[in-house]
């Protein structure tokens, strides 16, 4: 991929300008599914170093003259100035002060850098990414069975094995439709486990139980299978 054709793929999201299509908003999961389509996995890390120089020169530009934002907001920033395009792009480099404005009035949003799709990514489009983090949160459940603190939620807990059975055995879209009682299981478990968490440093299955595994699996599924 090509500085010019990276651009022009840019270009065409619409980040931050169309209000309807594909690329209507500054959604970066729904603009990364757009890329994903468009992209091979070859090309996306093309692209990224592509990004990765035009912050970078960007950054350079731009340090020693932003104020009113931290950090996390500069990265912010610089990827909103790239995903408006390679027009605003130079503007930016050839008069910083744009950019000083564009903070003061906080035209800008997190973060077109979440866009770019990424290895792990095109993996996610695999069955086979989400059966393992089911089975890693099966995993979890079993290990708390093994601990009679969590006896009072067994019987959530055999619920949801039961319930996340088929993404284990590689249909993860299978469990789409008992996705509400799912996280209704995992809230009966996760209550108890934090009731646990403050008198002991670690637990067989809290982890799980008050980490966001669960509603992560469902919206990756849905996010990459559909």
């Amino acid at each position: 991929m090509t500085l010019e054709e990276f651009w022009k793929t840019v270009e065409g999201l619409g980040w931050g300008h169309k209000t309807d299509g594909a690329g209507k908003t500054t959604d970066y999961k729904k603009v990364k599914k757009v890329l994903m389509q468009q992209w091979t996995q070859a090309q996306a890390k093309e692209a990224d170093e592509h990004f990765s120089k035009l912050r970078h020169a960007l950054y350079k530009k731009l340090d020693a003259t932003i104020e009113g934002v931290g950090d996390d907001g500069f990265g912010d920033l610089i990827a909103h100035i790239i995903g408006l395009g390679k027009a605003e792009y130079d503007k930016v480099l050839a008069n910083p002060e744009l950019a000083n404005e564009r903070v003061s009035k906080r035209r800008f949003v997190e973060s077109f850098s979440y866009c770019l799709p990424y290895k792990d990514d095109y993996l996610s489009k695999s069955p086979d990414a989400h059966a393992k983090s089911a089975k890693a949160i099966v995993s979890s459940l079993e290990e708390g069975l093994k601990d009679d603190r969590f006896e009072p939620v067994y019987p959530q807990m055999r619920a949801l094995m039961d319930l996340l059975a088929p993404a284990v055995a590689g249909d993860p879209l299978a469990i789409l439709p008992s996705e509400t009682a799912s996280k209704e299981l995992h809230k009966e478990i996760k209550k108890r486990a934090e009731w646990l968490w403050r008198d002991v440093s670690y637990l067989n299955g809290a982890h799980f139980a008050v980490s966001a595994a669960l509603p992560n699996l469902f919206g990756d599924i849905r996010e990459y299978l559909l």
